[in-house]
């Protein structure tokens, strides 16, 4: 099947071709490529202007993602005439990606109609359904993929799917990295490949000896011979695990609601996938998402009863409780330390005193500056935030310490994969919308650590029990 490039290009083997030129290629991989990324379009006769090429790539394997088949049946139910103006229209509009659309074909393979008694896409009546849409305007940014699937799992974005833009895809976790209370505050790794593997300092106690695993410096007279000390390793190793969301709307509710519906949609899914990456990040078992705090071998559970393992009194958060937290955390140079709390808490926090004594730690109402009630609790230092991922009061994790840079969350560098499609329900007449967000974490820290001069161990993950 011939196809028209819309600009000069270099092949991977070096060969050069003009803008204009229509060729014929035996590789369906190339042929797919150069379409899938608006570098060409398939035509049925090539302008009156062009140079006719011929152009040999060896086979290959065929693409597992996008199976390529019987392209050559697209041109007969989609007239010449209108590939022909598709190609014109392209090739004059290089910088309008609105015009020079390329019909997006493909196969359900649930459609029998769509199957022919070959078990092969029919493609003619598949084209003809494509067309019969009258498509709608796309605005800059998206053109539709002329792409032919074979009907396998493989289909999975639906064929003839929208490409979104990258810009929308990254926006739903800038909204939730700069917005969520949680999200903002961890140390996020871009990732490429499935897996994240970095190597950290296995360091359980911080005496002399065994800072950094192992590393140690000496005091010496002079010419006395060194002595060597190396640290020692863990590897932390997470595979990018897989958050889903998926909505089926209606053309007719995408028609006729008010200007922006779908856009407020959007923002709720967005804010949905906040939700579940922090609520994992705190409460996350490890199997299938993120390792949250709360199930960390790191996590130092105490509080103001005589043992320092739980709070004083039972269904209450005291002063107490305040200080055998503090006690417990561990500051680094580079810490950010957040204090994290149910709503039901607050009521407690207002009442707390100092210890023999009726005097309010934190300042009356009636003096209270302006902020409201996160500003008080700025008297004892770090940044305070009610999330509805701790628990209810009274229960363990109800009130924490959480120092987010030393949480690492690896995720996908594109972000949040973002797919529309209007085939998968095409009889129904629904268009789809599906979010797929990879990604992963877990605290830097295996365990809590024992400081040089002290008896009990720090951890910069510390909840009241």
């Amino acid at each position: 099947m011939k196809i028209g490039l819309l600009k000069d290009h270099t092949f991977p083997d070096g060969e050069k071709m003009a803008a204009d030129t229509v060729f014929t290629t035996n590789s369906d991989a190339e042929r797919t490529d150069l379409i899938d990324k608006g570098l060409a379009v398939a035509v049925e006769e090539k302008p009156k202007a062009a140079a006719k090429t011929t152009r040999t790539v060896e086979a290959a394997t065929p693409d597992p993602i996008h199976p390529v088949a019987g392209l050559d049946e697209i041109a007969e139910a989609v007239s010449a005439k209108i590939m022909k103006q598709l190609f014109a229209d392209a090739r004059a509009n290089p910088g309008d990606r609105s015009k020079g659309l390329a019909i997006s074909v493909g196969v359900d393979p649930k459609n029998e109609r769509f199957i022919n008694a070959q078990g092969k896409p029919n493609f003619c009546e598949y084209a003809k359904a494509v067309h019969a849409l009258e498509m709608k305007s796309i605005t800059d940014d998206q053109v539709r993929k002329l792409k032919a699937a074979a009907g396998s799992s493989t289909l999975t974005d639906a064929d003839g799917n929208v490409l979104i833009p990258e810009e929308m895809s990254s926006v739903i976790l800038t909204k939730a990295f700069t917005s969520g209370k949680v999200l903002s505050r961890v140390s996020r790794i871009p990732v490429n490949g499935q897996y994240f593997s970095v190597r950290y300092f296995n360091e359980t106690s911080r005496v002399d000896g065994s800072r950094a695993g192992g590393v140690r410096a000496y005091w010496q007279q002079e010419a006395a011979q060194y002595t060597s000390s190396k640290p020692t390793y863990g590897k932390l190793r997470l595979e990018l695990e897989k958050l889903t969301a998926l909505w089926y709307s209606t053309d007719e509710l995408l028609d006729d609601t008010m200007p922006g519906f779908a856009n407020l949609v959007f923002d709720e899914f967005a804010k949905e996938i906040t939700f579940k990456i922090e609520d994992a990040i705190i409460n996350g078992t490890g199997v299938g998402m993120p390792l949250g705090i709360m199930n960390a071998s790191c996590l130092v559970t105490t509080g103001g009863n005589s043992g320092g393992t739980a709070r004083k009194n039972a269904n209450e958060i005291l002063y107490e409780d305040w200080t055998a937290m503090q006690r417990r955390l561990y500051t680094g140079p580079d810490s950010t330390v957040a204090i994290l709390f149910n709503r039901d808490v607050i009521a407690q926090l207002l009442r707390w005193t100092v210890p023999g004594t009726t005097s309010a730690v934190f300042p009356p109402l009636s003096v209270m500056p302006v902020g409201g009630v996160q500003s008080p609790f700025g008297i004892l230092g770090g940044q305070w935030a009610d999330i509805e991922y701790a628990q209810t009061l009274g229960t363990a994790g109800d009130f924490m310490f959480f120092d987010g840079s030393q949480y690492v969350l690896p995720m996908k560098s594109a972000g949040t994969d973002f797919q529309t499609s209007i085939h998968f329900k095409f009889d129904t007449g629904e268009q789809a919308f599906r979010w797929t967000t990879r990604l992963n974490g877990a605290p830097w820290w295996n365990s809590a650590v024992t400081p040089k001069n002290g008896t009990v161990t720090l951890s910069p993950f510390v909840v009241l029990g």
